[in-house]
């Protein structure tokens, strides 16, 4: 792999180009949840310290960021003295670390540099000047010819997927409307029905009891009228047994004499029996 290509595939957050030099910036946003801290030992060994006590090795960030220096060091010096040969200065590219966040606790014991936010601008500036303006031009210009373009990817249209959203919303919504007033008519139509139902019962309950004196009243004329009837062939069927005659047969040994209301009894006698029939006929 040729020293364009490994400059190409290599990813650089910050690459500062200024007075003092070129510096490459690596931003990590280590512990930025505060459940642990960093400790960098004198070799160089990332340590994530727990707040029980406990530490656990991190990847070798250090390593990474000097393999990134040496070739991109490599890289310049040799476009700059490809093209403006023995007149172009040596270049060094310095390297730190930048913490994204003011959580973490760090204990740097290394000669990498480790820097806050806040404490970045006095680091660039702390070097002594030694790139004039015509050569950090010059360096500009050799990293724009060689930069290598993002790697596109799709970006989703927002605004057309939110109204994309929305009309599903709008529709779904008219969907429950329907079905909603769809119940809703059928149970105000079933109440209505169980109230017009309720009002027939009462009003036939009424109607009931508003016709129960009248009839009451027609059944009672009319049990007088049929009694009357009944009444008189009792009556008559009283005074025939007990002043117009038997009633019965006359039994053997009975005397048949009339008496003083003109009609005829029996005594003991004997005889056959008679019809009473027969007795008027005989008186």
């Amino acid at each position: 792999m040729s020293e364009l290509n490994t400059w190409e595939i290599l990813q650089n957050r910050i690459l500062y180009t200024g007075p003092t030099g070129i510096h490459s910036l690596e931003i990590k946003n280590f512990g930025a949840k505060g459940n642990w801290n960093i400790h960098i030992s004198k070799d160089g060994q990332w340590q994530k310290v727990f707040q029980n006590g406990n530490r656990e090795p991190m990847k070798d960030v250090g390593n990474q960021m000097n393999y990134h220096i040496a070739v991109k060091e490599r890289f310049l010096n040799g476009k700059l003295k490809e093209k403006y040969g023995g007149t172009a200065p040596k270049i060094k590219v310095h390297a730190a670390i930048v913490i994204a966040n003011d959580t973490v606790m760090v204990e740097n014991e290394s000669e990498l540099p480790v820097l806050r936010l806040s404490s970045l601008y006095r680091y660039l500036e702390k070097e002594v000047s030694h790139v004039s303006e015509e050569w950090q031009d010059r360096i500009v210009r050799i990293l724009e010819d060689h930069k290598k373009s993002g790697k596109p990817y799709e970006v989703q249209n927002f605004q057309a997927n939110m109204e994309k959203l929305l009309l599903e919303a709008e529709h779904i919504s008219k969907l429950f409307d329907l079905r909603f007033c769809w119940l809703k008519g059928m149970q105000e139509e079933f109440t209505s029905t169980a109230e017009d139902s309720m009002d027939i019962e009462i009003q036939r309950s009424s109607n009931q009891v508003e016709e129960t004196p009248y009839l009451i009243s027609r059944v009672g004329w009319l049990g007088i009228l049929l009694s009357i009837p009944l009444l008189c062939i009792a009556f008559y069927a009283w005074i025939y047994r007990n002043f117009l005659g038997l009633g019965e047969g006359i039994s053997s040994g009975d005397i048949i004499r009339r008496n003083h209301f003109g009609c005829f009894t029996a005594s003991h006698c004997r005889l056959y029996d008679i019809p009473c029939s027969w007795i008027r006929r005989m008186g």
